[in-house]
């Protein structure tokens, strides 16, 4: 995520310095930087689920707290589910898209890396899921 931040950076950079002091621009930044933003978003998601601040139903507040930490449960189950089935379904779309071999309009990258950006990014936060489960459990077991 970083490298990508970093090379939106640089690219944005060079597309002032370019419009502004040239007169002229690239055409394939803005699609570029577009691109760039959804993969550190997908992929932000899997290190939100690390960290834990993922999306959650927060019931700690509403309900006593033995009934609200099984809605934090049910909550990281749902989300697991929805990840994985996101997932899988990236799968088959990028599939299509290496099928039919369709490009991005200005930059003329293939459609499937930018789709496949859904794909790693929901079954990165699925493996994410699994690992806190792991790690949920070997606490259990060893207090």
């Amino acid at each position: 995520m970083g490298l990508l931040i970093f090379l939106m950076t640089i690219f944005m950079a060079i597309q002032i310095v370019l419009r502004y002091c040239f007169g002229n621009s690239l055409i394939w930044v803005e699609e570029v930087i577009v691109y760039f933003n959804v993969w550190i978003g997908f992929i932000g998601i899997s290190y939100c689920v690390r960290y834990k601040c993922d999306m959650k139903i927060d019931a700690s507040g509403i309900f006593p707290s033995t009934i609200a930490k099984y809605f934090r449960y049910i909550s990281s189950i749902v989300l697991f589910i929805v990840y994985l089935y996101m997932g899988y379904i990236g799968i088959g779309v990028v599939k299509t898209l290496m099928r039919t071999g369709q490009r991005s309009p200005a930059a003329g990258i293939p459609m499937y890396f930018v789709y496949g950006s859904l794909m790693i990014g929901c079954l990165l936060s699925s493996f994410r899921f699994i690992q806190r489960f792991y790690l949920f459990i070997r606490s259990k077991k060893e207090g």
